[in-house]
């Protein structure tokens, strides 16, 4: 009941936001999220534990929708963030749809938390088929091959190619059976010390070491920390329990390990950046704010996002379905090309954003994108209504993932896999969650052991 009254008031909140910044509503706006996730966590705190999705997707989420408006806006020049402006009169809008998301995926989540009183907290041992070794052997050779190669172009170059479709899957290939063959050997010696089990692996560990130092050489940071989050899901549920004092210990490591590598790419153009707005605007963000600006990207996208809307209208499921059919290779691109004429890496929100910002600002090349925000992605293509069927029915996945996740070899690899995803969702899209879950269900199907 207290859920559902937060979502009538950040409903309201929405239906009377203004076009003119109001600091003081932005704040009570923010506190109606805070206040959606410390109900949920409080009351299903057995369920949820301290490292979880639900979690990191919450401190990600705030971070890409209330850190700029409620701490940043107010206090520092907009271009000291953003090197694209924003029509401002979105800010209250943005915030507060954001919100409204937010409470959605709240009541789903605890709606079937709820229903499903008894949480499940048992971890089942099972085998692997032997290939399932040899598989992973072969795909992270490959991968780790492929990024030592591509470690010798300057970061522009390796981004370019690094985020091309074919790159992404061999990377969702690779996490997945990554992730199935450390489940197996974790759910042999899960009563092993932490230090006995990096022992007893050590070729392993020592080549993800080893891929760790050239991705950060590179300045790729995204797949160390998806590697990282993967291992601290997989230790947590087949292993033991971390408590908050290591999970901070390791947060705080490993966010500013991430600031360095960022600050110290091979070309320096963030800190050559940062050294040009220190000098034009006299003043730069705070450590514990620039850290989290990748994220802060996603409220530009936000409203960004909102102005596209008032001017073009809806795009009614058009950049959806692209991740919908992405689970079987090669089908997005005929079906895009037959309904569309179009490929699908022209029809995301991300894409769509960024072409029609740059050509309102007579921009025509450009190396990089302005990126997208989750409840904005979903808006675009269904207005408010989408949102709130969405991220509803976002919050119940999720909420079956944390109740069932000790329960059976399927929804336990699934969540180990899906792991890295909660930081990156929310300044992406809810669906990037189809394509792991299908394919994480049919490599524990083809590789599972019936011994």
């Amino acid at each position: 009941m207290r859920l559902f009254l937060y979502f009538i008031i950040s409903i309201i909140l929405y239906c009377f936001a203004s076009e003119e910044f109001n600091h003081t509503y932005a704040v009570i706006t923010m506190i109606i999220f805070l206040l959606c996730c410390s109900y949920v966590y409080r009351r299903h705190h057995k369920t949820i534990e301290i490292l979880s999705f639900f979690t990191i997707f919450s401190l990600s989420f705030f971070l890409c929708n209330f850190l700029y408006p409620v701490f940043v806006f107010p206090y520092y020049p907009m271009q000291i963030v953003f090197s694209e402006e924003f029509d401002e009169k979105y800010i209250m809008t943005g915030e507060t749809l954001a919100a409204v998301g937010y409470a959605c995926f709240a009541l789903g989540m605890n709606l079937y938390l709820n229903k499903k009183s008894k949480y499940i907290n048992k971890t089942n041992t099972f085998k692997f088929k032997n290939s399932l070794k040899w598989s992973f052997y072969i795909v992270f050779l490959l991968y780790f091959g492929f990024i030592f190669l591509l470690r010798f172009l300057d970061y522009s170059g390796y981004n370019a190619i690094i985020t091309s479709s074919f790159i992404l899957t061999l990377i969702s290939i690779f996490f997945i059976i990554y992730t199935l063959y450390f489940l197996n050997v974790f759910s042999k010696e899960k009563h092993l010390k932490i230090l006995k089990i990096l022992w007893k692996n050590k070729v392993i560990f020592l080549s993800i070491a080893i891929l760790i130092f050239i991705l950060a050489d590179v300045g790729d940071r995204g797949p160390i920390i998806q590697l990282i989050l993967i291992i601290l899901f997989v230790y947590q549920v087949m292993v033991k329990r971390m408590s908050f004092r290591i999970l901070l210990i390791l947060g705080l490591v490993g966010i500013s390990l991430m600031v360095f590598v960022r600050n110290f790419r091979k070309d320096f153009q963030y800190e050559r950046a940062i050294e040009y707005r220190e000098l034009k605007y006299g003043t730069i963000l705070p450590t514990h704010i620039d850290a989290s600006v990748d994220l802060m990207m996603a409220s530009r996208a936000m409203y960004l996002g909102l102005d596209y809307v008032d001017r073009n209208g809806f795009l009614y499921g058009k950049t959806i379905l692209r991740d919908i059919l992405s689970p079987i290779p090669f089908l997005p691109t005929v079906v895009y090309y037959i309904l569309f004429k179009e490929t699908p890496g022209q029809n995301s929100t991300g894409v769509i954003i960024t072409n029609d910002t740059f050509s309102r600002i007579s921009i025509s090349a450009k190396s990089y994108g302005l990126g997208t925000n989750a409840v904005v992605d979903v808006y675009m293509n269904f207005g408010l209504i989408g949102v709130i069927i969405f991220m509803g029915l976002f919050g119940w996945i999720i909420g079956i993932f944390e109740s069932q996740k000790r329960s059976n070899i399927y929804i336990m690899c699934t969540y180990c896999v899906i792991a890295y995803l909660p930081l990156y969702i929310p300044r992406s899209t809810l669906f990037d969650i189809i394509r792991p879950i299908f394919w994480s269900y049919l490599i524990v199907k083809i590789f599972k052991s019936n011994k």
